[in-house]
């Protein structure tokens, strides 16, 4: 009988972007790109065979079929968030967070006093992990990741990371003067950070040392404190290294020179999606990393 519905992510997209007008807008709401919703919306006029948008340089407008098509569609889902609401629990009782490790201990951990504030009474555990998961069977409710290729309608995107070199102001001072002692220096590499070195080093049309002497770490906090305690460079992950600019333990001896080098995003697990809670972690996590980049842009500004 429902064999030939679209799916409840194209009426979800659709509802959206019908309600305000504007796919930025319902992207926003739904934590995805404007392009997603675009894409979604052009998805469901091919399944229908309908034309729901007229697409003007202003925004959007409904067509009458799809004006018609809207009014039903958001009351089905009004129908189906009732239900769902009333099926549940009235809270979660306890908010399971994976994160990768750089996230994990230097950003998120020192201000979990803030979200349980926000949440009042819930339970946290905060998971340092990189992993790939099945968050049903690991009973994970938020998974914050990175990628390098672009994230997936279904991931809401949390920041861009860039990177560039870092190290002690002194060796700053001397690469400054003289760039080729970059090459020379010892590099403290956490996991990934091969591919990036290789990337910047292609961004500055430079050849990198065939024989590179070089420390590995599993994290990147790991590879900062032991530049910061010795000779050698190691790659620090923009906005996050703000913290150790503004000591001034470490400098970019380039800081114009960057490269994009992946995304942090999250991923919810779908059957706690809905909870309150959950979308107050989400809004909480999206406000700590824009503190990052605000900072970073205010650090860059003050020289």
């Amino acid at each position: 009988m429902y064999r030939h519905l679209p799916s409840l992510n194209l009426l979800r997209s659709f509802e959206a972007a019908g309600r305000l007008l504007s796919f930025k807008k319902a992207s926003e709401e739904l934590h995805v790109t404007p392009s997603a919703i675009s894409h979604q919306v052009k998805e469901l006029e091919e399944h229908l065979d309908v034309r729901l948008f007229i697409r003007l340089n202003r925004g959007l407008e409904l067509t009458a079929r799809g004006e018609s098509y809207l009014q039903e569609v958001s009351r089905a889902l009004q129908i189906l968030s009732v239900a769902t609401r009333d099926l549940r629990p009235a809270r979660l009782k306890s908010l399971r967070i994976s994160s990768i490790p750089s996230l994990d201990s230097d950003v998120i951990a020192p201000r979990l006093h803030q979200l349980q504030s926000l949440i009042p009474g819930i339970g946290i555990k905060l998971i340092g992990d990189a992993r790939v998961l099945d968050m049903e069977a690991a009973q994970v409710d938020v998974a914050i990741r990175f990628k390098r290729d672009p994230v997936v309608a279904a991931d809401m995107k949390l920041m861009d990371l860039y990177a560039t070199p870092v190290c002690r102001p002194a060796l700053a001072e001397q690469i400054r003067l003289s760039p080729e002692i970059l090459l020379e220096q010892p590099s403290y590499r956490s996991i990934g950070d091969d591919q990036c070195w290789s990337q910047w080093f292609a961004q500055q049309g430079w050849q990198a040392p065939e024989t590179e002497s070089s420390m590995q770490f599993n994290a990147n906090r790991s590879a900062l404190n032991a530049v910061r305690q010795g000779d050698g460079v190691c790659m620090g992950y923009l906005p996050l290294v703000v913290d150790w600019l503004e000591r001034g333990s470490l400098v970019a001896p380039f800081p114009d020179r960057r490269i994009l080098f992946g995304t942090i995003y999250v991923v919810v697990r779908p059957s706690v999606a809905g909870y309150p809670e959950v979308q107050q972690l989400m809004g909480w996590l999206k406000g700590l990393l824009a503190e990052y980049e605000s900072r970073y842009a205010a650090f860059m500004k003050a020289g």
